[in-house]
């Protein structure tokens, strides 16, 4: 008789309770905003860098791979093109791995990566080209990327690649060869000087900040050329290294961004080489 008399309480309990939860006003609906995409990239996510083995996306859950290809090989001689290089890549990540894909171009890929990728036809006066397009560093040859003829000869093969390219649906995004491995700076650090002298001499100046403006201004004019080839598909500035002053990276990133252009640090780290500058714009540049 006891034990009923110790559960009564217990049961009185338990219906007071549901009989509470019954009368609590029922949870409100959630209104969760869409997720936000950026115009012309519907693809994001993690991409396989340099995908020469089109990874598997069931072992490695990547969205895409990207590969880079070279000025030379792409157009080994004027007017004459290898698409099949750049498609073989694009069907490989589609058809074999069901991933999408990205591309870069390079023009030179410095002393331990072969060096110049230019076409040869662009600089040999043989081949009609004009030797002044090149810069001669000891024994190396390096893009002078400034240099009318070369940023002719070079537009004219991106705009050929962009009437190829823009809007194919295989590439998601493509990223602007500017210098050095396709990045913001012209060359090695070992090469600085022998690429400020002959900047110096085209210039007529030997101002570090006149100078370095000459380099930003050529890095807008590559960017420009590709903004105009592309105007249906992303395009990623490679903004991580500087060549003469570090405010060269706040100018050619605030230029392309007010082109529409995305911006790609080829690393991963908090702050190298005054990579962040506070607000305010930081280290004196404005």
């Amino acid at each position: 008789m006891r034990r009923a008399v110790l559960a009564l309480p217990l049961i009185l309990v338990l219906v007071t309770l549901s009989a509470a939860v019954r009368a609590l006003p029922a949870a409100p609906t959630l209104s969760l905003p869409k997720p936000q995409t950026i115009a012309n990239a519907p693809y994001p996510g993690a991409y396989v860098g340099r995908d020469y083995r089109v990874v598997d996306p069931t072992i490695y859950p990547a969205v895409g791979g990207q590969t880079t290809f070279t000025w030379a090989d792409l157009e080994p001689q004027q007017g004459s093109y290898r698409w099949d290089l750049i498609d073989h890549f694009l069907q490989g990540e589609i058809l074999q791995a069901g991933k999408r894909a990205a591309f870069a171009i390079t023009t030179y890929n410095g002393r331990v990566q072969g060096g110049l990728q230019v076409p040869q036809w662009v600089y040999d006066p043989a081949l009609g080209g004009d030797p002044q397009a090149i810069i001669t560093c000891g024994s190396v040859q390096i893009p002078r990327y400034w240099n009318s003829h070369y940023q002719a000869m070079y537009d004219s093969f991106i705009i050929a690649l962009g009437a190829r390219y823009n809007g194919d649906p295989r590439v998601s995004w493509v990223q602007i060869g500017s210098g050095l491995y396709g990045e913001t700076q012209p060359v090695d650090d070992q090469d600085d000087a022998c690429v400020r002298a002959a900047l110096a001499a085209d210039t007529g100046s030997n101002d570090t900040l006149v100078l370095s403006s000459q380099w930003v201004a050529t890095v807008n004019t590559i960017t420009d050329f590709y903004v105009s080839a592309f105007p249906s598909t992303t395009l990623f500035l490679q903004f991580a290294p500087t060549f003469l002053t570090p405010c060269e990276r706040k100018e050619v990133t605030d230029y392309a961004a007010s082109r529409g252009v995305g911006l790609f640090h080829a690393g991963l780290l908090a702050n190298f080489n005054n990579a962040v500058f506070p607000p305010g714009g930081g280290a004196g540049c404005g």
